[in-house]
């Protein structure tokens, strides 16, 4: 018996400025290849049961035409799945804060074979199956009575599906934290696996394995706000609980390119622009349509300003996205025991305090990954306030 386990469909997402010839956002239009793709497949695999572990859309007021879209592709993969049930439950992007409002989720009941969980735990049966699916969404994590919902002794193949971050450990070995946001805690302890036919997983967007029979089944398409993040590919995992075999399924996606850092130490503006042209020469298939970073170092203003002149404007009108991350020439802080760092410039001061000062509080918080999301966001507020 399989079952298909996918996750983050994040239908209504919009990034970036380009356009489709339809005038759709061109990442919006990408998600929903995205899914299309995915959905697909899923028929080809003929699996007996699919799980959707929630944020089946990106924001909790989706549009019209985002919702529109998910009711036609959930009604056609229900259809052409013939009376294969579709289990949906609610990530924390399709749960409204306010208690007394209603998920937009609770629209696909209408569609006929597919079940929806969008605040409580929510037990479904399928005799025919020999199967029994408990789904968890976000708003009953959030509650954290979740953990007294165990698997009964009746039915040969138990199900957990569950929205949110899980954290601490699995069998000794600590779980990846999550890079999305908004995401409830799991304790790791309570998820026991062991009690399980399989654990389907929903808000971390990397596909992650987390225990034998255990996956976050990751996004279909990369709508974080640092896609570079989420390199890996994006798709499905499939599980035999018969067999206990898992596979993961690719799904094609936008190219998301992080070119090699250059750095302007003791170089003339021309020396950089020429650099960044012979860097771009040789990736400029890949660049082509894709989402790309350029982080060059130690560059001063004037030069950077040259640079966006002579070479950047080209770049960004091949790529679909371009970011640049310009650090400036950082000076070098005196430390005598204590922090000091009075007269240098916030750059420094931050990095400073960040490196030697601030302790993490928080599980998951990696000390270098922080230090450079500082650098840049710095460094873009920088370029907003000279324009």
């Amino acid at each position: 018996m399989k079952i298909v386990h996918l996750a983050d469909l994040h239908l209504g997402y919009r990034a970036y400025t380009r356009t489709t010839s339809a005038g759709v956002n061109q990442r919006e239009a990408d998600v929903s290849t995205a899914v299309a793709h995915a959905f697909a497949e899923i028929i080809a695999l003929r699996p007996d049961l699919v799980v959707i572990a929630g944020d089946i859309f990106h924001s909790i007021r989706p549009s019209n035409a985002a919702i529109a879209e998910a009711f036609r592709s959930l009604s056609g993969l229900v259809s052409r799945l013939e009376r294969v049930p579709v289990v949906i439950l609610a990530g924390d992007r399709d749960t409204p804060r306010a208690g007394d409002q209603s998920s937009i989720l609770e629209l696909f009941h209408e569609i006929p074979g597919v079940c929806v969980a969008t605040r409580e735990v929510e037990c479904f049966h399928f005799d025919q199956l020999g199967l029994e699916l408990v789904a968890v969404p976000h708003a009953a994590v959030a509650g954290a009575g979740w953990a007294s919902a165990r698997p009964s002794a009746g039915a040969t193949h138990r199900v957990l599906a569950i929205h949110g971050q899980l954290a601490g450990e699995l069998d000794g070995q600590r779980v990846p934290g999550s890079l999305g946001e908004g995401g409830a805690r799991i304790d790791a302890a309570l998820l026991r696996p062991e009690e399980w036919s399989y654990v389907a997983l929903g808000h971390h967007p990397v596909a992650t394995q987390v225990a034998r029979n255990a996956w976050y089944a990751g996004s279909l398409e990369r709508t974080s706000g640092d896609p570079w993040t989420e390199r890996s590919e994006k798709g499905f995992v499939s599980y035999d609980l018969e067999r206990g075999e898992s596979r993961f399924h690719p799904v094609p996606t936008r190219s998301v390119l992080d070119l090699p850092p250059i750095s302007a130490h003791g170089r003339e503006a021309e020396e950089v622009i020429a650099a960044i042209r012979a860097l771009v020469s040789e990736d400029a298939e890949r660049i082509s349509g894709a989402i790309v970073r350029l982080t060059i170092t130690d560059v001063p203003r004037p030069v950077l300003r040259e640079i966006e002149r002579e070479v950047l404007r080209d770049l960004r009108s091949r790529a679909l996205h371009l970011r640049v991350e310009a650090r400036p020439p950082q000076p070098k802080v005196e430390r005598t025991g204590a922090l000091s760092v009075r007269g240098h410039s916030l750059e420094a001061q931050v990095e400073a305090y960040l490196a030697e000062v601030w302790e993490p509080t928080l599980e998951g918080v990696e000390r270098g990954r922080l230090i450079e999301l500082a650098r840049r966001y710095l460094a873009e507020a920088g370029e907003g306030a000279e324009h």
